[in-house]
């Protein structure tokens, strides 16, 4: 809508396609991502190095359906945990097409990385800024009187208030000031991520089977930096996946930061050194970075980043992302007995930032309300005594190998509708 098109143009300074203003809502589908976007300053680039006549076809045509295509409607898609698109529509590039537009996430902007085309959504506008979602949340919470903020703080313990009243005190941690003290609160959802794994060892001593911790990394350089490459403005508004890196592993997202620098990652893997999941969590060995950022086939700009940082004594960026072991959907509880106002928010694996307003809405509906009354809500959730699934060894190596690959949203899609139309043929 306008409005969403007028704020990400005033964050950005880039101005979004279409016969409309973007200040008065007027905006045509072609800033949406339909037919004449092909010019956007947005969108997430796939980078392929082959099948790129396959690329080509599938662009040419809109595309509807679920990235699983054994779920044939959207409900059974969503609650499966996986990407529903209708009626989609994807631009096609080839080599020097993409290096005139996504050039400076590419070897430097050398050409190389083994690019041999590219494939784009031009209405996804690609991936999250973390850096400037945080700050803007963090104004939101501040300037609610209902809100209070404590920054650097660990919630160390939960412990149900006795005689029934079903409060329950959270004893904290800020910093160095290990005995920071408790509060007690009516209703508490715990959204730790994989750190609720060792905050309620006591209460859901199965959860550390039900949700696992993969680690992930990242760098950022830019000017200043030890010579990292930086990327123009007017590529600032555009992302990249480079799908060959993300199948063997390596590094293969990138995205700029506000002030131009290079933001590149990646990774899958569990590690034991974090078997607690509990933040802060460790740096890879210089082995592991080598591995991840260096070596082929990693692509070129990761190589250059991670070099400027180790120049700069800069350590690498490590998470853990939460997978539950029931799929890439969110995992929430509510606990019963002395703990029923007590509720566990996390989970979402490769979708956190797909899942997590809805997911979150309806968790906090059914604080609030004491049941889900959303129709959506309902349909999404299973309520009812928790099933046993844990984490089979085999599905732990199976995410380690190919886990990166469920993320690869428009490429799979498209290569999928090919594939579908060859069998049909």
């Amino acid at each position: 809508g306008g409005e969403a098109r007028g704020y990400l143009e005033g964050a950005t300074g880039l101005t979004c396609p279409g016969g409309g203003s973007a200040a008065n809502g007027t905006g045509t589908a072609e800033a949406d991502g339909g037919a004449g976007a092909d010019e956007s300053p947005f969108g997430r680039f796939e980078l392929l190095a082959e099948k790129c006549d396959e690329a080509k076809k599938a662009a040419s045509n809109s595309i509807s359906g679920c990235d699983d295509e054994t779920h044939a409607d959207r409900g059974s898609c969503a609650a499966a945990g996986h990407g529903y698109q209708s009626n989609v529509e994807y631009s096609y590039y080839d080599a020097n097409e993409t290096l005139n537009r996504v050039g400076d996430f590419v070897d430097g902007g050398g050409g190389g990385d083994g690019v041999a085309c590219s494939v784009v959504c031009h209405g996804l506008t690609g991936y999250v800024r973390t850096e400037e979602l945080f700050v803007i949340l963090g104004e939101i919470f501040n300037a609610s009187s209902s809100v209070t903020m404590k920054l650097g703080c660990e919630a160390t313990e939960l412990i149900s208030e006795s005689g029934g009243s079903g409060r329950i005190e959270v004893r904290s941690a800020c910093g160095d000031d290990a005995a920071a003290g408790a509060s007690t609160y009516d209703k508490v959802i715990v959204a730790a991520s994989t750190a609720s794994v060792p905050l309620l060892a006591a209460i859901d001593p199965s959860l550390d089977t039900n949700l696992l911790g993969f680690r992930g990394h990242g760098v950022a350089g830019g000017p200043g930096d030890g010579g990292a490459p930086s990327v123009s403005p007017g590529q600032s508004g555009r992302s990249v996946h480079f799908v060959r890196s993300s199948a063997a592993g390596k590094a293969a997202y990138a995205r700029s930061e506000s002030d131009g620098a290079v933001k590149i990652w990646g990774g899958l893997y569990p590690d034991p050194a974090d078997e607690d999941l509990r933040p802060p969590y460790s740096s890879p060995t210089d082995l592991v970075a080598l591995d991840l950022f260096v070596d082929s086939p990693a692509p070129g700009i990761a190589g250059d980043v991670y070099k400027s940082n180790r120049a700069a004594n800069v350590d690498v960026e490590t998470g853990v992302r939460p997978v539950p072991s029931i799929g890439n959907v969110p995992l929430i509880k509510r606990y019963q007995g002395e703990w029923s106002n007590l509720f566990l928010n996390t989970g979402y694996g490769f979708n956190g930032y797909d899942l997590a307003w809805f997911a979150s809405d309806c968790a906090a509906m059914w604080l609030d309300e004491g049941e889900l009354a959303d129709e959506a809500c309902r349909t999404a959730t299973y309520v009812g005594a928790e099933k046993d699934d844990d984490f089979p060894l085999w599905a732990i190596i199976l995410i380690s190998v190919l886990g990166a690959l469920s993320v690869l949203g428009c490429c799979c899609v498209v290569f999928r509708m090919v594939r579908g139309k060859k069998d049909a043929d």
